[in-house]
């Protein structure tokens, strides 16, 4: 009976480390901290030494013994993992930045870490993340850390090294970030990583920290067309502003008759009255209509520059309009591909600016053949007003071409049409470069063919050309 009670004995012994180091993983898992690399491989290292002096025998190795460094290790573990297991209570992020941004333009954002706690905080953090979006080093801060290289998400991270946070202070992290798309987008959450005092230990807590983005097209096009035109300095960018004296039915002013004047412009109660002639002026008709028109097919998906054709459009589009509403037009935008995808109705006002920049934020161009029939049949009977209609395309071949052009031919009853296409740089560069490369050819063809004639004698010269003239 005792022998068999030893052999139990001795079998139960070798679950001991097991028995030991399974109720620390269950803790360890829902406390949300996880082991380091070094954590893994002396588990592995005792596990197997234990394993291996149990199959000596006691004989060897004495069980006690074992047992003892067992407990002991784990013991050890347990009490680094306690240092870490209660970390993170009291640490509070707050997210500050703009919530408007400019596409491709740097945003500051700025990280505040509080520790309402007693006792310090040592951390790791990292800020949410997007696809869209990418971060650079503030240009004031030396506080954000080089990227982890072992993280693959360091292009769209923001990475924080290890800093310790005293009791009841704070500590703002900086940082700039660039969006490459526009649209909508949100941040939700800060992740952050606390370490045992032994570094056996690694806790992660993520917290929740709300952020929304309104990513708008590159708006500082528009902001140096208001400096610019403070200084009265928008000429530099060929805006000019002249009187015209116009002959639609918006009246100006009399003035004394000159020789170039029509004599249907005569005012002839004002001649009576002064005894000499008098016509009338006419000034340009304000408070006209614009409407842009932009395609988002596939013809405005390809790329010049790092954007898309579409975004150039886009910003084009607004810059026209932001001149247009300036001079007191009225200004309103279309934007389709095989369908109506937005429409922002014409109206005055520098207002309407916001409006136009909230409506096409986030349209994208899509892979389908655009149906310029149907955005003018639509056009027709939401604004049937007459109104100058700017169609801003790609074309990419003829019939391509033949679409667009019997589209503003069949508009221009109603409104007054203007193209406006976009070109692809890296395919009109190949063809201009391919172009210069074959005048330079023929120029130095044409060259040795004149070295050719000037080496003959004067009478065989005299007779090719006696020949040419009789044909």
């Amino acid at each position: 009976m005792d022998n068999d009670y030893s052999v139990i004995l001795e079998y139960a012994l070798y679950l001991v480390f097991p028995a030991l180091v399974l109720p620390l993983l269950i803790a360890a898992f829902f406390f949300k901290t996880f082991p380091s690399k070094i954590t893994v491989y002396a588990f592995f290292v005792v596990a197997l030494a234990s394993s291996f002096s149990f199959l000596l025998g006691q004989e060897n190795v004495p069980t006690s013994v074992v047992v003892a460094l067992d407990v002991l290790f784990v013991a050890i573990v347990f009490a680094d993992w306690l240092t870490a297991a209660f970390q993170g209570r009291g640490v509070v992020v707050t997210r500050n930045a703009e919530h408007i941004v400019s596409l491709g333009q740097p945003l500051d954002v700025e990280l505040v870490v509080t520790n309402l706690s007693k006792r310090p905080v040592s951390l790791e953090l990292i800020d949410d993340a997007n696809k869209d979006s990418r971060f650079l080093p503030a240009a004031s801060d030396d506080l954000l850390s080089e990227r982890d290289e072992k993280n693959e998400e360091s292009d769209s991270a923001a990475v924080f090294g290890l800093r310790k946070i005293d009791p009841n202070t704070q500590e703002s992290l900086r940082y700039r970030l660039v969006w490459d798309r526009r649209g909508s987008f949100q941040f939700e959450y800060v992740f952050t990583r606390y370490a045992s005092v032994l570094g056996l230990w690694k806790r992660y807590i993520k917290i929740p920290c709300k952020s929304s983005f309104q990513v708008y097209p590159n708006l500082c096009q528009l902001a140096q067309f208001q400096t610019l035109g403070r200084s009265s300095l928008l000429f530099l960018l060929g805006v000019r502003q002249m009187r015209r004296v116009g002959q639609d039915a918006e009246f100006e002013r009399l003035r004394d008759y000159t020789q170039d004047d029509q004599y249907k412009f005569i005012d002839w109660k004002a001649t009576a009255r002064r005894n000499k002639l008098i016509v009338r002026d006419f000034q340009t008709t304000r408070n006209q209509r614009v409407i842009i028109a932009i395609d988002a097919g596939r013809t405005t998906m390809n790329r010049s520059g790092g954007v898309t054709l579409f975004d150039s459009a886009l910003n084009a589009s607004l810059a026209l309009a932001y001149i247009a509403l300036k001079q007191g037009d009225e200004v309103g935008c279309l934007i389709f591909s095989d369908e109506v995808r937005k429409f922002v109705p014409p109206r005055g006002g520098i207002s309407q600016m916001n409006a136009l920049i909230r409506g096409v934020f986030d349209v994208f161009p899509e892979r389908c053949e655009s149906r310029y029939d149907r955005a003018f049949e639509y056009l027709a009977k939401n604004s049937p007003k007459r109104a100058l209609v700017v169609l801003a395309t790609n074309i990419l071949d003829e019939r391509n071409a033949a679409l667009v052009e019997n589209s503003l031919v069949n508009l221009s009853g109603a409104h007054l049409p203007l193209g406006l296409f976009l070109r692809e740089h890296s395919l009109f560069d190949a063809v201009e470069q391919y172009e210069e490369l074959e005048r330079k050819q023929n120029v130095e063809s044409d060259k040795e063919y004149l070295d050719k004639r000037k080496q003959k004698n004067p009478l065989a010269l005299w007779i090719e050309r006696f020949v040419s003239e009789r044909e």
